[in-house]
Order: C-alpha cells, then structure tokens, then sequence
C-alpha cells in the first residue's frame, strides 16, 4: 500500500498505540496511588507536557502527596515514552501488509 492509504493507516495506528499507552499508565497510575480523584484522568493527560517543578507542584496543588506526585509524574514519562511505539508498530505493521 502507498500513498494516502499508508498514512491514514499508519496515522491511525499511532493514535491507538497512543491512546493505549496513556490507558495503560493510567491505571497504573490509579492503582498505586491510594485514592483517585474523578479529575485526575483529566489533569494526567493535560499535565504531561508541563515538566519539572510545574509539573510536580500542579499534582501537590491537586491534593497529592511528595510520594504520590512523584509516582504519578513516573507514570506520565512512562507514557510520553511509549507514544513514539504505536508509530513504529503501526510502521511495521504496513511494511509487513505491503510485502
């Protein structure tokens, strides 16, 4: 497949391995954190890019421990480095249909 096919395909690949790897993180998140509040799905996914000290103290103005921060902030690189995967498999992925 070449073309517009292959981008479509591989753009919506990426965007499912994306999905997943924020889903996945999430409920690890939410699993080694003792209580999550209904918002903190929201907060997880829109405080990703925001790195450092901001990133840490938007999750203490949450209501989150040091700890619990911390652990949260894993989970979220966790997933800005799965991102890049879904790209790839869905690139495999093609390049193993076309052949």
């Amino acid at each position: 497949m070449h073309g517009d096919g292959a981008t479509v395909i591989i753009f919506l690949a990426s965007l499912v391995g994306a999905v997943i790897a924020l889903s996945v993180n999430i409920c690890l998140a939410r699993n080694k954190i003792g209580r999550w509040e209904p918002n903190s799905t929201v907060h997880f996914v829109m405080s990703i890019g925001a790195f450092g000290a901001r990133q840490r103290q938007s999750w203490l103005n949450a209501g989150y421990s040091e700890k619990e921060a911390d652990a949260i902030i894993d989970y979220q690189l966790f997933s800005l480095l799965e991102m890049p995967l879904g790209f790839v498999a869905s690139a495999i992925l093609l390049f193993v249909l076309s052949v």
